[in-house]
């Protein structure tokens, strides 16, 4: 509805949160489209000055409705959910926001730690942080919680690909596949990903080396 009519939209939650003020689900509402109002500017080439103090002004909205969001409902894992996707979405635009992106995350866990999405969202955030160590750890966990979901298998075989770690990353990849539609849109990329990780792997060389003759 934000797309169709956002001002609309954003009269209606305005509205409904001034008139239920106590529901977490407004101001989480209205973070989302804080956010992406601050997301639209920041991405905009040759800003105005303007448009770069409008985009300041929605990042700190889109905070404070988020935080008002999780203080409203503190033990609800999706407002911390909420808060971690708005602070991840600024970070390089807001100082500590990869801080508060793991804090908040690391709580939405907490709350609710048997979540696969969870963990692969923590995973990536750690890998888009440079601890390609703890991502694996956290999108293997993913994996653990949810064996036939296939998704946290490619994110664990593109972190191997990036540590040029080629044998793993085709073992993940393969083992995602298994789990995908083959009428899906994404199932002939993989393909054509599984034929380009295997030139990457130099050929083992089964046959035996010749015994050298000794007398």
């Amino acid at each position: 509805m934000v797309k169709t009519n956002s001002t609309g939209a954003y009269l209606k939650a305005v509205n409904a949160a001034q008139l239920d003020p106590f529901n977490s689900n407004y101001p989480l509402s209205l973070s989302q489209f804080y956010k992406a109002l601050a997301l639209s500017l920041l991405s905009k080439k040759d800003a105005t000055a303007e448009e770069k103090k409008n985009a300041t002004d929605y990042m700190q909205r889109a905070i404070d409705a988020g935080r008002l969001a999780a203080t409203l409902n503190p033990y609800n894992a999706n407002s911390h959910e909420n808060l971690a996707d708005i602070y991840q979405s600024f970070i390089g635009s807001a100082d500590g926001a990869e801080n508060f992106a793991v804090a908040h995350l690391n709580q939405a866990i907490i709350l609710d730690p048997t979540n696969p999405r969870l963990h692969l969202q923590f995973g990536i955030l750690f890998f888009n942080l440079g601890d390609t160590e703890q991502a694996l750890r956290l999108v293997s966990k993913a994996i653990e919680l949810k064996q036939n979901w296939d998704i946290p298998y490619y994110n664990m075989s593109a972190i191997y690909k990036f540590k040029k770690e080629y044998p793993l990353a085709l073992q993940y990849l393969k083992a995602g596949q298994q789990y995908t539609s083959t009428t899906s849109e994404d199932y002939p990329k993989i393909q054509e990903e599984i034929k380009s990780l295997e030139k990457l792997i130099p050929p083992t060389n089964t046959e035996s080396t010749p015994s050298a003759n000794i007398r």
